[in-house]
């Protein structure tokens, strides 16, 4: 769910609420893992005006591809591939269906090492650029990070029969 934020005017944003839906893989093979994620981004038809412009952003379909490799057991090193294609109909009614300006695409290098004694804390960092020339394709991009994430088993009791109730009963 993206909530409209930044200056519309500008850019910044789609003016309305809009919608991502996704699927996500991974598969590792001992110390090589690949993983992916595809789906459809729903959102409203933004377009910049003028007799010199061509590009119309509306859905699209957003694609991620990464192989990543531990060098050492903390530390990860890889590679990523994120894109999208336009799936909606620009202003004039044309298809954006890979037209180039809707169809953004970019590689990004990445390291993550694992921090904490239960490695479940990390820290990452990621460069990278563009393949094509698409909207919001980067001349540069630079990204670090810090993170941690938990499983569900870690939000749920192990033993559901220690959960008390207490109240009155009549």
């Amino acid at each position: 769910l993206f909530i409209p934020s930044g200056t519309f005017s500008r850019g910044g944003s789609d003016d309305r609420t809009s919608f991502y839906l996704y699927g996500t893989a991974e598969k590792g093979f001992g110390p090589l893992l690949f993983v992916g994620s595809l789906g459809p981004h729903f959102r409203p038809l933004r377009g910049i005006d003028g007799e010199d412009s061509r590009l119309d952003v509306g859905n699209e379909v957003r694609i991620n591809a990464a192989a990543f490799f531990d060098l050492f057991e903390r530390f990860r090193i890889g590679g990523e591939l994120n894109g999208m294609v336009g799936f909606a109909e620009n202003e004039a009614g044309d298809s954006t269906f890979f037209e180039p300006p809707a169809t953004p695409w970019e590689w990004l290098g990445s390291a993550r090492l694992l921090l904490g004694g239960d490695q479940r804390t990390y820290t990452r960092a990621s460069v990278g650029t563009r393949f094509s020339n698409g909207y919001g394709a980067p001349d540069l991009r630079v990204m670090v990070s810090i993170g941690r994430w938990v499983s569900w088993d870690d939000l749920m009791p192990e033993d559901t029969t220690s959960v008390r109730f207490e109240g009155t009963t009549r």
